[in-house]
Protein backbone atom coordinates (compact mmCIF):
# COMPACT_ATOMS: atom_id res chain seq x y z
CA UNK A 1 0.00 0.00 0.00
CA UNK A 2 2.88 2.25 0.71
CA UNK A 3 4.27 1.81 -2.63
CA UNK A 4 1.14 2.19 -4.04
CA UNK A 5 0.49 6.02 -2.65
CA UNK A 6 4.31 6.49 -3.59
CA UNK A 7 3.92 5.67 -7.16
CA UNK A 8 0.70 7.37 -7.29
CA UNK A 9 2.68 10.64 -5.73
CA UNK A 10 4.97 10.49 -8.40
CA UNK A 11 2.59 10.34 -11.22
CA UNK A 12 0.60 13.46 -9.48
CA UNK A 13 4.25 15.59 -9.57
CA UNK A 14 5.08 14.23 -13.49
CA UNK A 15 1.27 15.37 -14.17
CA UNK A 16 1.81 18.67 -12.65
CA UNK A 17 5.04 19.52 -13.97
CA UNK A 18 3.15 18.69 -17.14
CA UNK A 19 0.97 21.40 -16.76
CA UNK A 20 3.19 23.13 -15.69
CA UNK A 21 5.23 23.28 -18.39
CA UNK A 22 1.84 22.95 -21.41
CA UNK A 23 0.07 26.37 -19.63
CA UNK A 24 2.96 28.88 -20.40
CA UNK A 25 3.36 27.54 -23.57
CA UNK A 26 -0.36 27.41 -24.20
CA UNK A 27 -0.13 31.26 -22.81
CA UNK A 28 2.98 32.15 -25.22
CA UNK A 29 1.02 31.06 -28.00
CA UNK A 30 -2.25 33.10 -27.65
CA UNK A 31 -0.07 36.20 -27.04
CA UNK A 32 1.48 35.71 -30.25
CA UNK A 33 -2.04 35.15 -31.85
CA UNK A 34 -3.02 38.61 -30.37
CA UNK A 35 0.21 40.14 -31.38
CA UNK A 36 -0.46 39.44 -35.17
CA UNK A 37 -3.85 40.14 -35.11
CA UNK A 38 -2.73 43.60 -33.78
CA UNK A 39 -0.33 43.37 -36.25
CA UNK A 40 -2.93 43.09 -39.39
CA UNK A 41 -5.15 45.57 -37.58
CA UNK A 42 -2.37 48.26 -37.51
CA UNK A 43 -1.47 47.67 -41.21
CA UNK A 44 -5.04 47.89 -42.25
CA UNK A 45 -5.47 51.05 -40.04
CA UNK A 46 -2.72 52.73 -42.46
CA UNK A 47 -5.26 52.66 -45.77
CA UNK A 48 -4.45 50.86 -48.53
CA UNK A 49 -5.88 54.10 -50.46
CA UNK A 50 -3.50 56.02 -49.15
CA UNK A 51 0.00 53.89 -50.60
CA UNK A 52 0.35 53.16 -53.90
CA UNK A 53 0.61 49.66 -55.56
CA UNK A 54 3.97 48.99 -54.73
CA UNK A 55 4.11 50.54 -51.57
CA UNK A 56 1.08 48.44 -50.37
CA UNK A 57 2.94 45.13 -51.22
CA UNK A 58 6.07 46.29 -49.04
CA UNK A 59 3.94 47.01 -46.17
CA UNK A 60 2.43 43.22 -46.61
CA UNK A 61 5.35 41.75 -47.00
CA UNK A 62 6.79 43.33 -44.29
CA UNK A 63 3.40 41.88 -41.90
CA UNK A 64 4.12 38.34 -43.51
CA UNK A 65 7.61 38.71 -42.31
CA UNK A 66 7.22 39.84 -38.85
CA UNK A 67 4.59 36.88 -38.55
CA UNK A 68 7.30 34.43 -39.04
CA UNK A 69 9.17 36.22 -36.66
CA UNK A 70 6.66 36.10 -33.97
CA UNK A 71 6.16 32.46 -34.61
CA UNK A 72 9.83 31.60 -33.56
CA UNK A 73 9.98 34.15 -30.69
CA UNK A 74 10.96 32.04 -27.14
CA UNK A 75 8.52 35.12 -24.76
CA UNK A 76 6.26 37.67 -24.60
CA UNK A 77 9.20 40.54 -24.85
CA UNK A 78 10.38 39.08 -27.92
CA UNK A 79 6.94 38.95 -29.28
CA UNK A 80 6.60 42.57 -28.38
CA UNK A 81 10.25 43.85 -30.00
CA UNK A 82 8.93 41.88 -32.98
CA UNK A 83 5.80 43.95 -33.03
CA UNK A 84 7.82 47.24 -32.35
CA UNK A 85 10.10 46.74 -35.08
CA UNK A 86 7.38 45.88 -37.73
CA UNK A 87 5.39 49.01 -37.28
CA UNK A 88 8.22 51.39 -36.73
CA UNK A 89 9.26 49.92 -40.43
CA UNK A 90 6.04 50.22 -41.42
CA UNK A 91 5.54 53.71 -40.62
CA UNK A 92 8.69 54.61 -42.70
CA UNK A 93 6.87 53.95 -45.80
CA UNK A 94 6.16 56.48 -47.86
CA UNK A 95 2.43 57.17 -48.53
CA UNK A 96 1.44 59.11 -51.68
CA UNK A 97 1.03 62.59 -52.03
CA UNK A 98 -2.78 63.79 -52.18
CA UNK A 99 -4.14 64.39 -55.66
CA UNK A 100 -0.62 62.98 -57.45
CA UNK A 101 -1.48 61.74 -60.70
CA UNK A 102 -1.49 57.97 -61.46
CA UNK A 103 -1.52 58.10 -64.60
CA UNK A 104 -1.22 60.75 -67.99
CA UNK A 105 -4.23 61.83 -69.87
CA UNK A 106 -3.31 62.19 -74.12
CA UNK A 107 -5.81 63.07 -76.74
CA UNK A 108 -5.90 60.41 -79.78
CA UNK A 109 -3.42 62.98 -81.56
CA UNK A 110 -1.46 63.54 -78.70
CA UNK A 111 -1.06 60.31 -77.92
CA UNK A 112 -0.21 59.00 -81.99
CA UNK A 113 2.24 61.75 -82.44
CA UNK A 114 4.14 60.06 -79.15
CA UNK A 115 4.12 56.80 -80.92
CA UNK A 116 1.87 55.15 -78.35
CA UNK A 117 -0.97 54.14 -81.02
CA UNK A 118 -0.62 52.92 -84.24
CA UNK A 119 -2.88 53.45 -87.35
CA UNK A 120 -4.05 49.87 -86.53
CA UNK A 121 -5.10 50.21 -83.20
CA UNK A 122 -6.71 53.85 -84.23
CA UNK A 123 -8.92 51.99 -86.75
CA UNK A 124 -9.78 49.40 -83.29
CA UNK A 125 -10.39 52.06 -81.27
CA UNK A 126 -12.70 53.76 -83.63
CA UNK A 127 -14.49 50.20 -84.23
CA UNK A 128 -15.29 49.34 -80.38
CA UNK A 129 -15.87 53.44 -80.47
CA UNK A 130 -18.68 54.04 -83.47
CA UNK A 131 -20.32 50.54 -82.02
CA UNK A 132 -21.28 51.83 -78.81
CA UNK A 133 -22.45 54.97 -80.11
CA UNK A 134 -25.85 56.16 -78.89
CA UNK A 135 -26.51 57.88 -82.10
CA UNK A 136 -26.63 56.72 -85.44
CA UNK A 137 -24.05 58.09 -87.49
CA UNK A 138 -24.80 55.95 -90.33
CA UNK A 139 -28.51 57.57 -90.63
CA UNK A 140 -26.37 60.83 -91.17
CA UNK A 141 -24.48 60.49 -93.69
CA UNK A 142 -21.26 59.86 -91.50
CA UNK A 143 -21.12 56.03 -91.75
CA UNK A 144 -17.50 55.07 -93.22
CA UNK A 145 -17.24 51.63 -92.71
CA UNK A 146 -15.91 50.85 -89.51
CA UNK A 147 -19.09 48.86 -88.44
CA UNK A 148 -18.85 46.59 -91.45
CA UNK A 149 -17.99 43.06 -90.71
CA UNK A 150 -15.23 42.57 -92.79
CA UNK A 151 -12.81 44.59 -90.23
CA UNK A 152 -11.56 42.39 -87.43
CA UNK A 153 -10.47 44.89 -84.62
CA UNK A 154 -7.27 44.13 -82.56
CA UNK A 155 -9.15 41.95 -79.34
CA UNK A 156 -9.63 43.94 -76.33
CA UNK A 157 -7.10 42.79 -74.12
CA UNK A 158 -8.24 43.31 -71.01
CA UNK A 159 -12.03 42.62 -72.20
CA UNK A 160 -13.10 44.90 -69.49
CA UNK A 161 -11.15 47.27 -67.40
CA UNK A 162 -10.73 45.66 -63.60
CA UNK A 163 -12.43 48.04 -60.60
CA UNK A 164 -8.67 49.22 -59.51
CA UNK A 165 -8.03 50.37 -62.81
CA UNK A 166 -11.28 51.93 -63.49
CA UNK A 167 -10.73 54.00 -59.76
CA UNK A 168 -7.14 54.59 -61.13
CA UNK A 169 -8.49 56.57 -63.67
CA UNK A 170 -11.51 57.82 -62.43
CA UNK A 171 -9.65 59.39 -59.92
CA UNK A 172 -6.55 60.78 -62.14
CA UNK A 173 -9.84 62.50 -63.81
CA UNK A 174 -11.03 64.43 -61.04
CA UNK A 175 -7.52 65.43 -60.58
CA UNK A 176 -7.13 66.53 -64.25
CA UNK A 177 -10.48 68.55 -64.44
CA UNK A 178 -10.03 69.88 -61.08
CA UNK A 179 -13.52 68.60 -60.07
CA UNK A 180 -14.25 68.71 -56.45
CA UNK A 181 -16.12 65.36 -54.79
CA UNK A 182 -17.65 64.16 -57.80
CA UNK A 183 -15.86 60.74 -58.15
CA UNK A 184 -19.56 58.81 -57.92
CA UNK A 185 -20.43 60.72 -61.25
CA UNK A 186 -17.63 59.77 -63.31
CA UNK A 187 -18.47 56.80 -65.57
CA UNK A 188 -15.94 55.17 -67.87
CA UNK A 189 -16.38 53.94 -71.32
CA UNK A 190 -13.87 51.53 -72.48
CA UNK A 191 -12.50 50.94 -75.73
CA UNK A 192 -9.47 48.61 -75.65
CA UNK A 193 -6.08 48.96 -74.12
CA UNK A 194 -3.46 49.07 -76.23
CA UNK A 195 0.80 49.09 -75.58
CA UNK A 196 -0.67 49.58 -72.19
CA UNK A 197 -2.69 52.57 -72.97
CA UNK A 198 -6.05 52.82 -71.70
CA UNK A 199 -8.67 54.13 -74.31
CA UNK A 200 -11.81 55.48 -72.69
CA UNK A 201 -14.48 58.13 -73.11
CA UNK A 202 -15.18 59.47 -69.57
CA UNK A 203 -18.33 61.27 -68.46
CA UNK A 204 -19.05 63.18 -65.37
CA UNK A 205 -17.51 66.45 -63.52
CA UNK A 206 -18.18 68.89 -66.63
CA UNK A 207 -20.82 69.77 -68.57
CA UNK A 208 -20.94 68.75 -72.35
CA UNK A 209 -22.79 70.38 -75.20
CA UNK A 210 -24.69 68.71 -77.75
CA UNK A 211 -22.71 69.51 -80.99
CA UNK A 212 -21.29 67.47 -84.12
CA UNK A 213 -17.95 67.22 -84.36
CA UNK A 214 -15.28 65.31 -86.40
CA UNK A 215 -11.48 64.41 -85.01
CA UNK A 216 -9.61 62.50 -87.91
CA UNK A 217 -5.83 61.15 -87.18
CA UNK A 218 -3.95 59.96 -89.68
CA UNK A 219 -6.96 59.76 -91.81
CA UNK A 220 -8.97 57.86 -89.32
CA UNK A 221 -12.23 59.61 -88.62
CA UNK A 222 -14.00 59.79 -84.96
CA UNK A 223 -17.48 61.29 -84.78
CA UNK A 224 -18.38 62.78 -81.78
CA UNK A 225 -22.13 64.05 -80.52
CA UNK A 226 -20.75 66.38 -78.12
CA UNK A 227 -17.29 68.52 -77.21
CA UNK A 228 -15.98 65.14 -75.17
CA UNK A 229 -13.66 63.29 -76.91
CA UNK A 230 -12.02 59.77 -76.29
CA UNK A 231 -8.96 59.82 -73.74
CA UNK A 232 -5.97 58.04 -73.97
CA UNK A 233 -4.99 56.94 -70.47
CA UNK A 234 -1.41 55.84 -69.51
CA UNK A 235 0.10 54.80 -66.18
CA UNK A 236 3.28 56.75 -64.67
Amino acid sequence: MYKKIICLGVLLAVVFSLFACITPNNELAAYKAEAKTGLDAYAESKGQENYTVENWAVINELVAESKTTIDTTRNKAAVDAAVEMAKNAIDTISQKEENVPIGTFYSLQEAYDKGLLTVQDLRSIAYYYHNTLEWDIESEGLYDGLKSTDYIPISKTPETLSVETTNRIKQDFINYVKCNDAEHDVQIRYYGTYNGCVSTMIDGCLDYLAVVQLDIVDGITFYYGSNREILIWMQV
